[in-house]
């Protein structure tokens, strides 16, 4: 990550890159009947995926810029959503690049995804 503006994704963790600050791990865990998942940032739930129309946040004591959080949670839902659809992780990673685009945040793109190996 060495732009200013990044998000780099690893698996299902998430790092944000803002004004040359590196915010993460964000990342989430399904709820047991996978309907669902918590939203988490270095370990400590902030809110919660319950369907596209009911997404719950509150990152006020996280201590991370607003933007930060709004770019973890667009990428995070996004991803939710992808899953629930079925997509392969290609797929759901232009549905993460599109919504970024839709938002606003387009100079966090492309997404940097690390290497294997």
């Amino acid at each position: 990550m060495s732009r200013r503006h990044a998000l780099l994704i690893d698996d299902n963790r998430i790092w944000i890159r803002h004004r040359g600050h590196i915010f993460g791990p964000f990342d989430y865990e399904w709820s047991p009947d996978f309907c669902g998942a918590e939203f988490h940032y270095a370990g400590r739930k902030f809110g919660e995926f319950c369907s596209v129309d009911e997404i719950f946040v509150d990152s006020s004591e996280l201590g991370v810029p607003r933007t930060v959080s709004q770019i973890a949670v667009v990428a995070i839902a996004s991803t939710i959503c992808g899953v629930l659809a079925g997509e392969e992780s290609s797929q759901r990673l232009e549905r993460i690049q599109s919504r970024l685009i839709e938002f606003g945040f387009d100079r966090y793109l492309p997404v940097e995804i690390p290497k294997a190996g």
